[in-house]
């Protein structure tokens, strides 16, 4: 009979399929979060082109989330990568613009 320690430690083998589904939610959740990130992308790139003084209020998106009734909807909205996506979007151009 096995050492109980070294059976504790091994993890357990899982079948094929439970493999190949934990792949496939992978797969979803990577065209997520890359579809998420173009979106974003685009709309800085619009908000930058469009306009010549952009005003970003300096949120604190981390204590917002722990509100549980809003968390998932500002976690789908991005806010803090956003913020992130538009100061380099905005260094890049050959305009005169500031973010204040």
């Amino acid at each position: 009979m096995p050492d109980k320690d070294l059976v504790d430690l091994c993890p357990p083998i899982e079948p094929y399929q439970v493999t190949k589904n934990r792949v496939k939610v992978a797969k979803v959740h990577s065209k997520i979060v890359r579809c998420r990130e173009d979106f974003l992308h685009k709309l800085s790139r619009k908000l930058v082109d469009e306009n010549q003084v952009i005003v970003v209020e300096n949120l604190a998106v981390r204590n917002m989330v722990k509100n549980q009734k809003l968390a998932k909807s500002i976690s789908d909205a991005g806010w803090g990568q956003f913020c992130t996506m538009l100061k380099p979007t905005f260094r890049t151009s050959n305009t005169l613009q500031n973010v204040v």
